[in-house]
């Protein structure tokens, strides 16, 4: 891949539930005067509270959304693990994702896209056979198959997301996958 000037700044982590309308609002706050637009995806701690999606909403705006510019279409969905008003991601071994209304959007977004370069923002990575061992939790498995048959499908280059306590790249059937997580707290030392 080559190297691209950065035009956006992106969020794929979550804020925690407390006081989560206006730690959304204070986040705005802090990157507006950036020269650069600022695009966030919604995470499993943003559902934390009940009252977490309506928050985010009513300060981001939608949960799945998409643009061109250039050459490139930017698709983001929420891809959080969880349910909301709880904190945990996984049961019965299997980690959620992208759920079907979400990966229904991204399969229309892409399959009108016109741009031959397309990007994908979601919260959690798939678990792609099993890539973050000794954590599994970080990849989702429900409905992994749907959405890796999406991404390849739709010639998608890239998916950002972040969820793991890491950064790390990994490439999957010629797409790269780039997890930029910790949000502010520790790295896993794996």
């Amino acid at each position: 891949m080559r190297w691209i000037p950065r035009r956006c700044s992106s969020r794929t982590s979550a804020i925690s539930p407390a006081r989560a309308r206006a730690r959304h609002r204070d986040y705005v706050r802090l990157v507006e005067p950036l020269a650069i637009p600022d695009v966030c995806v919604i995470g499993n701690h943003d559902l934390d509270d009940p009252r977490a999606p309506t928050a985010w909403e009513a300060v981001h705006g939608p949960t799945n959304y998409d643009f061109s510019h250039g050459r490139t279409r930017f698709a983001f969905i929420d891809g959080a693990p969880g349910a909301v008003g709880e904190l945990a991601v996984s049961s019965a071994g299997r980690t959620e994702g992208a759920r079907a209304a979400a990966l229904a959007y991204l399969d229309e977004r892409l399959e009108a896209a016109r741009e031959p370069h397309r990007v994908v923002f979601t919260h959690a990575p798939p678990h792609l056979d099993r890539h973050y061992e000794p954590h599994p939790e970080w990849g989702f498995t429900k409905r992994e198959a749907e959405f890796l048959d999406i991404v390849r499908r739709h010639r998608v280059s890239l998916v950002c997301c972040a969820h793991g306590l890491a950064f790390d790249h990994h490439v999957h059937d010629d797409i790269h996958y780039v997890m930029s997580g910790g949000g502010g707290t520790g790295l896993c030392s794996y």
